[in-house]
């Protein structure tokens, strides 16, 4: 059983952390200006937002296929949930300042879909699911292997029930985050139509 579910994690986990590398490098832009906003000497050195942009691409493309090989599998999944902890704070601080655009972290930064708190118990959901596999694994950290790469499942049913198990929460969190962002645009139309008519 928990051999199951660590393999259903590391799905989840594998194409949560690709998909966002592969999302970065479609609006290398829109991560940048992320970035810039964070860190004050990559807003003085453009070169310094691409270099971040590229360590953090290359940090989510190697969770990701540490997830997929299974090699090391409890240093991926602790490497993963400091991440996300990362990320959360990272998220905390756009909100703070008001951040105008979108979280951009699967590479989108539609500026109707502001940071909230969907995007924050996402990520607190994404750690909790990496902290899950630490305990799971249960592994030394040095030796053989620690599980089988994704591409050799046992059972073939547990590979559905893992792919299934994904889209469904990819389904889930779209339809919460759409709802979120109905839910901000009602709330603050009231208020530009207000600021439009006084002015």
């Amino acid at each position: 059983m928990q051999a199951d579910l660590l393999f259903v994690l590391r799905c989840c986990l594998a194409i949560t952390f690709l998909g966002a590398a592969g999302g970065k490098l479609r609006n290398r832009r829109g991560i940048v200006a992320v970035i810039e906003e964070l860190l004050p000497i990559a807003d003085r050195h453009r070169a310094a937002g691409v270099v971040a942009l590229g360590g953090l691409v290359a940090l989510e493309t190697a969770l990701g296929l540490g997830f997929v090989i299974g090699v090391r599998l409890r240093l991926v999944a602790l490497a993963a949930a400091a991440s996300l902890v990362l990320f959360t704070w990272a998220l905390l601080r756009l909100q703070k300042a008001e951040w105008g655009h979108g979280c951009v972290c699967f590479g989108v930064s539609d500026t109707a879909t502001r940071i909230g708190w969907v995007h924050i118990a996402r990520n607190l959901v994404l750690a909790g699911a990496s902290g899950a596999a630490v305990m799971l694994s249960g592994t030394p950290l040095s030796g053989t292997p620690l599980a089988e790469p994704l591409w050799r499942p046992a059972d073939a049913r547990l590979l559905a029930t893992a792919l299934a198990v994904g889209v469904a929460a990819a389904l889930v969190y779209g339809l919460v985050e759409a709802l979120w962002q109905v839910s901000h645009l009602r709330r603050t139309e009231p208020s530009a139509a207000a600021a439009r008519d006084s002015g």
